[in-house]
């Protein structure tokens, strides 16, 4: 999963404000090159990932194993319905091609949004043959723009 999803991912966190202080979640980590992108880019905040595979979460702790001895990751297991956070606790949020294997697209959609801040974004890469050619989201926040 990694390679195959790193160009995408890369053409993805190009086109949204990620600030060093942000808390960041993303949903559906698989293999992790995504939660270590995401951690290099917030250099003083907090990198969440969260995955339904246990295979897929001890996979993401050993590829971001330097992250989270220093504190700035942390991996759950858990499944994009129930998300293990309070209301509002994510300034971004990402999924990653993980959108067709959630259960219950409109529910778990309304949860992702449960966890993410006020006046922050979140983007739901679709999975293409093509190379993406305009941004899943515009510059302000409080912009959301999924295609599902």
């Amino acid at each position: 999963m990694n390679s195959s999803h790193s160009k995408l991912t890369d053409w993805g966190l190009e086109h949204i404000s990620i600030a060093n202080h942000d808390t960041i979640l993303d949903v559906g980590c698989g293999g992790g090159r995504t939660v270590n992108k995401l951690a290099a880019i917030a250099t003083q905040g907090k990198v969440y990932g969260v995955d339904y595979s246990e295979e897929s979460v001890a996979f993401t702790k050993r590829t971001n194993a330097r992250w989270i001895e220093a504190g700035r990751v942390e991996i759950r297991q858990a499944s994009v319905s129930q998300l293990p956070f309070p209301d509002n606790s994510f300034d971004v949020i990402t999924a990653v091609e993980t959108h067709y294997f959630w259960p219950d697209l409109p529910a778990d959609l309304r949860e992702v949004l449960r966890v993410l801040r006020l006046a922050a974004h979140s983007s739901s890469l679709p999975k293409s043959t093509k190379e993406p050619t305009r941004p899943p989201l515009n510059s302000s926040k409080n912009t959301l723009n999924l295609s599902v």
